[in-house]
């Protein structure tokens, strides 16, 4: 049975707004049996919300980044009666603003960042209706316009073993990426070498790409690691050496690295290699840091790719999935994770 109802419907029915522009769509309003309006209002509402549990305490912080009313409809100066809407359907058009700067949408299993525009009936009787509609929020990270992301990046590290109170030589590593710099659906190529110059087999190695997310609160913080990538890789008997063929990665669609314009999340990438001693000994884990941004590494002349927006689950759990910006540079990319919305 059609009862009254009313919904916010965005441009093209994609949920997507961009720091600094203009968010657009429509409300749109069903009266089945007619009703008295005294306005209709829709409120804009954007904050990042952190909340962690440890040791017994509980750890929260909060950032508010947007918070407007508009109405939509109202009455006119001086009217008494409340507006009567017959059985039809109207619709009115809404074009906002979004605050410039204002971070990207995140979801993680302590911490989000959410948007959402609420759309609100107000009747005197029976009751208010309602509808809420999330939307994701695109904050650009140009990698142009940051330093030395097209140039190759490398990190070493080289780690004493020791054998009961003696020492049994080193273990060095070294994890080298193409370039700093990728956007989603760009291919991230990275090798390793690892040298045994110890007594003591290296059991087996690890290459992976990896998300740190980092929650902040006045206390604590508390990081989240998601594998993007890894894979393993065989023994390496003493004095010996072993290179990791380049890693070839698909870059899923990701937020952005660092959150600008949010202090309580942060968000990071490692390439990183990993050798585990036989033994009591430490591992020895290498990792050097991507950017991930939202507009690619352009030459001269080059246009900007086509680019649509799609969703990919980092965790078993989220609320709900934000979109990211995401270019298909390669057709036979089929991945059945990448949830294509444009």
């Amino acid at each position: 049975m059609e009862k009254n109802s009313v919904e916010i419907i965005f441009n093209d029915n994609i949920p997507i707004g961009h720091s600094g522009k203009t968010l657009n769509g429509i409300v749109k309003l069903t009266v089945v049996d007619p009703i008295k309006v005294k306005e209709i209002l829709l409120r804009l509402r954007g904050m990042a919300d952190v909340k962690w549990e440890a040791d017994s305490m509980t750890y929260t912080s909060q950032e508010e980044y947007c918070k407007n009313e508009f109405k939509i409809v109202q009455k006119e100066q001086g009217q008494k009666e409340d507006i009567m809407f017959q059985k039809d359907v109207y619709i009115y058009p809404f074009s906002i603003q979004l605050p410039s700067g204002i971070p990207v949408s995140f979801e993680g299993l302590h911490g989000n960042v959410r948007y959402e525009l609420e759309v609100i009936v107000v009747k005197s009787w029976p009751f208010t209706m309602y509808n809420i509609a999330l939307f994701t929020v695109v904050s650009e990270l140009n990698l142009n316009e940051l330093p030395n992301v097209s140039m190759p990046i490398t990190a070493s590290k080289e780690n004493i073993v020791c054998s009961l109170w003696c020492t049994s030589g080193t273990i060095a590593a070294t994890v080298t990426a193409e370039r700093q710099g990728y956007v989603p659906g760009e291919t991230l190529k990275f090798w390793a070498e690892i040298k045994n110059k110890s007594s003591r087999n290296i059991k087996y190695t690890k290459a992976k790409f990896v998300m740190v997310i980092v929650y902040h609160c006045k206390e604590a913080t508390r990081n989240e690691i998601h594998n993007i990538y890894k894979s393993k890789g065989p023994s390496i008997a003493p004095g010996s050496t072993d290179t990791w063929p380049a890693q070839s990665v698909r870059i899923p669609p990701l937020p952005p690295s660092h959150m600008l314009g949010c202090s309580i999340i942060s968000i990071r990438y490692f390439v990183s290699i990993t050798a585990v001693p036989a033994g009591l000994s430490c591992s020895i884990v290498v990792p050097a840091e991507v950017i991930i941004g939202t507009i690619p590494i352009l030459t001269e002349g080059q246009t900007l790719p086509q680019r649509d927006f799609r969703r990919y689950r980092i965790t078993n759990y989220s609320y709900r999935i934000p979109l990211y910006p995401y270019y298909n540079l390669d057709s036979s990319n089929t991945a059945s994770n990448f949830d294509i919305v444009r």
